[in-house]
C-alpha cells in the first residue's frame, strides 16, 4: 500500500498568501462623461462641446475620444451659474 504523504513546509514558508498592493492612487475619481455632465446641467453635451472648444464651461479632460468631467468641477461650475460669477 502507497501511502499518501502531505507536503510539509521548510522552516520559514507560511501557506499565507500575500496581499496584492493597492492601486496607487491618490484619491478615488469621480469622472463624469459629457453625456452625465450635460444632464447636470440641463444641456445637451453638444452645448458641452462648443463650451469647451471655447474654453469655458466646466473643466474637461479628454481620454481616447471621450470627454471626462470631475463631478466636483461641473457642480462648482454650476453653483458659479447661480451666484452669476462664471462665465
Amino acid at each position: 500500500m502507497s501511502q499518501t504523504r502531505t507536503p510539509t513546509l521548510s522552516r520559514g514558508m507560511t501557506t499565507k498568501k500575500k496581499a496584492a498592493p493597492e492601486a496607487a492612487t491618490p484619491k478615488t475619481l469621480d469622472l463624469v462623461t459629457r453625456e452625465e455632465a450635460a444632464r447636470i446641467l440641463h444641456q445637451t453635451p453638444k452645448t458641452l462641446a462648443n463650451w469647451h472648444s471655447a474654453r469655458i464651461g466646466p473643466k474637461c479632460t479628454i481620454v481616447g475620444r471621450r470627454a471626462l468631467y470631475r463631478r466636483e468641477d461641473v457642480i462648482a461650475f454650476f453653483e458659479a451659474l447661480e451666484a452669476g460669477k462664471a462665465a
